[in-house]
């Protein structure tokens, strides 16, 4: 990926202007600065992904130990609680709902091929059920027929990292390939289309059985099986598998447009069982044969949490609007039966936001109000920074600013050490580039970042974009994936700590002065090159 240098950048002369050195800084921002240190960064990382929390995913026991460690720290601190209220007072837990396919007890899945004996596929090892939340459902006998083949690798729209937040209104700045349409032909009228895949893998299953869902709506299909084309997606379908088993989706109600509760719409793909079998071969002499499912159990709902504080703004004229820091505290627990830490993801940018809670809390108050914002159900699509930004604890045109933090802490990057790099978006390159981003590229070289790399694939990949797609001004920092993202190698052993401190100082700083400024943050739009000019 190619870094871009801030010289290169045709940006506002006050911009310019304004860039300090540490020689500069007023003295809260050094004050609150010198309370960052790597060594707590560490304490909180090395808790948060050790085997005690499970691997946090949202509504299993480990996400929710996450949730009380981190109102307790914010208690320690003094910052006030900012979420729901209990009993006529303000709590630090702002609790949505959501529905879990956890109570599924067994299912099967019976092949009976044109040749050969009959084939029973068990429920979690052999096939798992891709709609977002798998019911108590049962299915005759239904016939098989070919649907072909289909490439998946695009099918996400965002390079394929598990992030399901996909829709019409979430294309990033900079285009990316169009997933391929999806087709199943007219005798899958009533049957199983039986549909071949390449480029699958853990990041994209959910888009295309979401795709897919909505085809065999179109079609009258009773579902869709899918099977892995290639020796390389028979081994990705194992893992989709491994972590399909429990799937979720969110409930309860959500704002409309003039801020009335409304129902939410029902699970996208449920109507249209979507299933995903691990072994082509098993598959191969289906089609023209037969096949059933059924799975016993029924979804639940639960009801995991963000957790939310705030230090109230100083000047009565600006305390009303508020200057958001956001950092994401849920991983993907166990898969396959194997921890999943999430030390950097996102142990590392939940740390770096304790950290700079606890520098504002031992500075004079600035001018705006600042939140504090740990957020849940990110790995699952960005459910908990939706619900905040759709039940906001204040109108959301008083958001000001998103700063979100998400994976800072790996410096040895697929082999490399790199300690300087970090990714940030939008980029200069983003139509949504704003004075944040700007700042953040003047002042990244205090922090040892002196150049930022684009990280414009990351644009609606994080927490940020829930703000951002509502008019809120957004920055974000990423180190960027590596060889253990997702994986059990996720360790705090393999975390650079101070990265952590380094990124946490650089978003202390930025948001400090932007809730001590007196103009909002404002979206420049793309830049172009000072060579070129503008068009």
């Amino acid at each position: 990926m190619a870094i871009l240098a801030f010289a290169f950048v045709r940006l506002p002369l006050l911009l310019l202007a304004s860039a300090v050195s540490d020689k500069d800084l007023p003295e809260p921002v050094r004050k609150g600065l010198e309370t960052i240190r790597a060594e707590e960064a560490k304490a909180h990382i090395d808790l948060l992904a050790s085997p005690e929390y499970g691997g946090r995913d949202t509504g299993e026991k480990g996400c929710e130990m996450a949730a009380e460690y981190l109102a307790k720290q914010l208690a320690s601190f003094g910052i006030e609680p900012f979420g729901d209220e209990k009993d006529g007072k303000r709590t630090y837990f702002q609790a949505y709902p959501i529905q879990v396919s956890g109570g599924v007890s067994s299912g099967k899945l019976t092949l009976a091929p044109t040749q050969g004996p009959e084939q029973q596929l068990a429920f979690g090892t052999d096939f798992v059920y891709l709609g977002p939340v798998a019911p108590a459902s049962k299915s005759a006998a239904v016939a098989v027929v070919d649907a072909g083949s289909y490439d998946a690798t695009n099918v996400a729209g965002n390079e394929g990292r598990r992030r399901r937040n996909e829709s019409a209104d979430s294309a990033p700045a900079a285009s990316r390939p169009a997933p391929p349409p999806i087709k199943l032909p007219a005798s899958a009228k009533g049957a199983w289309a039986l549909l071949r895949v390449k480029g699958l893998h853990q990041g994209n299953s959910f888009f295309l059985a979401q795709r897919l869902a909505a085809v065999a709506r179109e079609t009258e299909a009773h579902g869709v099986l899918v099977v892995p084309d290639g020796e390389r997606e028979a081994d990705a379908m194992k893992a989709v598998i491994s972590m399909s088993v429990r799937r979720a989706a969110r409930a309860g109600k959500s704002f409309d447009a003039k801020g009335t509760d409304t129902p939410t719409q029902p699970p996208r793909g449920a109507s249209a069982p979507i299933l995903a079998i691990a072994s082509a071969e098993k598959a191969a002499q289906l089609v023209g044969g037969k096949a059933a499912f059924a799975l016993e159990g029924a979804a639940r709902t639960d009801y995991p949490v963000n957790v939310v504080g705030i230090v109230k703004g100083s000047d009565p004229s600006l305390a009303a609007e508020y200057v958001v820091h956001s950092a994401h505290y849920d991983h993907v627990g166990l898969q396959g039966g194997e921890l999943h830490p999430g030390a950097d993801d996102n142990a590392s940018g939940t740390s770096a936001l304790l950290e700079i809670a606890q520098a504002y809390s031992g500075v004079d108050r600035p001018r705006r109000s600042v939140i504090f914002l740990w957020v849940s159900g990110e790995e699952h699509g960005l459910w908990g920074s939706e619900w905040f930004v759709t039940h906001p604890p204040v109108p959301l045109t008083s958001l000001v600013a998103d700063l979100n933090t998400d994976m800072v802490g790996r410096s040895l990057l697929n082999g490399k050490t790199k300690p300087e790099y970090m990714e940030m978006t939008p980029s200069v390159k983003n139509d949504a580039f704003n004075t944040l981003a700007a700042r953040a590229l003047e002042i990244g070289e205090l922090y040892g970042f002196p150049q930022m790399a684009n990280g414009d694939r990351y644009w609606r990949r994080s927490d940020h974009y829930n703000f951002a797609k509502n008019g809120v001004p957004a920055m974000f920092l990423c180190n960027g994936e590596h060889e253990d993202y997702h994986r059990p190698g996720d360790t705090p052993d393999k975390i650079d700590n101070d990265k952590v401190m380094r990124s946490a100082k650089l978003c202390f700083h930025l948001g400090y002065e932007t809730a001590m400024a007196d103009a909002r943050p404002t979206v420049l739009g793309k830049q172009q090159p000072a060579s070129q000019p503008a068009k």
